[in-house]
């Protein structure tokens, strides 16, 4: 009864359909060799059947990392037009409309004129061979491929921000690609801003040059005072760094009103 069993079981299986039957029947031998080799083939088809999982694992993990390169590439893109959007708009920032302001300190301690200096100083000399110099210097400089705001900043140490400033109004300035006049500017904005840094500011330019180079905003109508301008509405919506150096602008127009124009 039991060797009928066990040949039937060994028909009814799929895995060992390809077993002759004289083989199954009969000898005991052949059965646990029949046995034995149907384990090896589920084994086998197991193997075969995680092969092809890892080989379709390998296959996504690949897509996987083209798609990340890809995105990454796509990111470093974007943040690189967002950075020349951002420098674009911090260039042009602070371009607007400041007629009416006749002078940058009235009576009344009001700044008005932006034309006007608050506080001028200036550590370099300014012989007109300089110019001459930085153009040189400057041509020199864009000959390299691929020059960054890196490569200029050594200017900022044999030039005064001056001299940049007046540069920027020169034919040769004018004459430079779009991209070498935006890094100059970005430099100038760079040295500008610095200053604000200062334990013990002093601004080297007008009130205007600052404000056309978004370094500080301009006033808005119907404000006549930094200090003004600090108690609104409109100044808690700017950032914190143009916050502070407002601050520090306020602090010249106090030292101003008081006659007093020392560093501070």
């Amino acid at each position: 009864m039991e060797k009928e069993f066990t040949t039937i079981s060994f028909q009814n299986n799929p895995d060992i359909s390809d077993i002759p039957n004289d083989k199954v029947r009969g000898d005991p031998q052949n059965i646990r060799w029949s046995g034995i080799k149907i384990r090896k083939m589920n084994n086998q088809r197991r193997i075969d059947s995680q092969s092809e999982t890892i080989e379709s694992l390998r296959d996504r993990i690949d897509e996987l990392e083209i798609d990340s390169f890809i995105q990454n590439q796509n990111i470093k893109k974007l943040q690189q037009d967002f950075n020349k959007l951002k420098i674009k708009d911090i260039i042009n920032k602070g371009k607007c409309d400041v007629k009416g302001h006749e002078k940058l300190v009235n009576d009344n301690g009001s700044i008005g004129s932006a034309t006007s200096p608050l506080q001028i100083s200036s550590t370099y000399s300014e012989d007109q061979g300089s110019i001459p110099k930085l153009v040189h210097q400057i041509q020199q400089s864009i000959t390299r491929e691929n020059i960054s705001l890196r490569n200029l900043r050594y200017l900022k140490h044999h030039f005064s921000i001056n001299h940049l400033v007046r540069y920027t109004k020169s034919d040769d300035f004018n004459s430079l690609s779009e991209r070498i006049k935006r890094l100059i500017n970005l430099l100038i904005y760079e040295s500008l801003s610095e200053e604000f840094q200062r334990k013990d500011v002093t601004l080297s330019q007008k009130l205007n040059e600052y404000i056309e180079r978004g370094v500080i905003p301009a006033l808005p109508k119907g404000y006549n005072s930094y200090k003004q301008y600090s108690e609104s509405i409109l100044f808690k919506k700017l950032n914190k760094i143009l916050k502070e150096r407002i601050t520090k602008l306020i602090q010249i127009e106090k030292k101003l009103t008081t006659g007093k124009n020392e560093k501070f």
